[in-house]
């Protein structure tokens, strides 16, 4: 829920109340407050709800989970995922497009394929034609090799000689201002394990992947990482009942699908079971506000700086 779509709803109502607990209140004793009523709105604990008080009492209690906590977690939030960094103004998959997320994005998504020597590498497509100067699989090609490639030029003269990072050097650029999230395209779950252990950044990434089974190799070998399913089909009721339930337990922890294939009875019955939903690619802000209003926890974007207004407005 939008709350500045409802404030007038809401105003009238807590200013009306609030004159009628300063009439309560103003009598309490200073020293002691005694079994008065509305101790729970007297932040300040000078034993007097004022409108100040009850101001905050009364925005929290529309926006948080625990209306009197003072570290109150605001509900109705999402995720800003940067899809391939900020894609939008640099070229995608680069330390440059990761750097240009700060400030902007939560976690940041990337794809990773492995090189001829078993490096992971990060890469979109298969192939490095799209998005450098050379051609052939990714692969084909040893780390020295595609290091040579020119992985910047095709977007932009800005950044020529932009290089192929691994995924060593992305998570090192992403890291601890925001999270990496990992989409696997190729390399084994051992690869991946292996590299975030030796890094001891388990606990500090997501990793996804349109492979169940690759999921599970991975849960098989370390079950610390937090882990996410990618869907783009339509949604088979009788199939996504299945899958949800056996996602829940195998412990996967995200589902993230393609959000215009997704409503809001689907979003809700993914939650229903303890998953979160994410969903992919989201560029318009109305869209953002609609899925962020039916309960989507993560957004994935090419505009991270959109997503941000977006959700700070909440």
């Amino acid at each position: 829920m939008n709350l500045s779509r409802y404030i007038f709803f809401i105003v009238p109502i807590c200013i009306f109340t609030n004159f009628l607990l300063i009439d309560n209140c103003a009598i309490a004793d200073a020293n002691d407050c005694g079994q008065w009523g509305y101790a729970e709105m007297d932040l300040n604990e000078d034993c007097y709800v004022n409108m100040e008080d009850f101001a905050v009492f009364c925005d929290q209690w529309m926006l948080c989970s625990n209306p009197l906590d003072a570290n109150c977690e605001r509900l109705n939030k999402a995720v800003v995922v940067a899809h391939r960094g900020y894609s939008a103004i640099a070229p995608e998959n680069t330390i440059a497009a990761f750097d240009a997320c700060y400030g902007y994005a939560d976690m940041v998504e990337f794809d990773v394929h492995s090189s001829l020597d078993s490096v992971l590498v990060v890469m979109h497509d298969e192939t490095v034609d799209r998005t450098t100067n050379g051609t052939g699989l990714v692969s084909s090609f040893t780390l020295t090799e595609l290091k040579a490639l020119d992985a910047g030029s095709w977007f932009s003269s800005e950044f020529a000689g932009e290089q192929i990072p691994t995924l060593q050097e992305s998570i090192e650029a992403i890291l601890p201002a925001m999270t990496p999230c990992i989409e696997r395209k190729a390399g084994t779950a051992q690869q991946y394990i292996d590299l975030l252990e030796t890094m001891g950044v388990i606990d500090d990434v997501v990793i996804i992947s349109f492979s169940e089974s690759f999921l599970n190799d991975v849960l098989a070998i370390n079950t610390d990482v937090k882990l996410g399913l990618l869907r783009n089909a339509a949604v088979d009721d009788p199939t996504l009942d299945s899958m949800i339930v056996r996602l829940k337990t195998n412990g996967i922890d995200i589902l993230d699908w393609k959000h215009s294939n997704l409503d809001a009875n689907d979003i809700k019955k993914i939650k229903s079971v303890g998953l979160e939903v994410y969903v992919w690619t989201v560029n318009d802000a109305n869209t953002m506000e609609d899925l962020i209003d039916v309960g989507v926890e993560g957004i994935t974007t090419d505009q991270p700086e959109i997503a941000r207004t977006v959700v700070d407005q909440y």
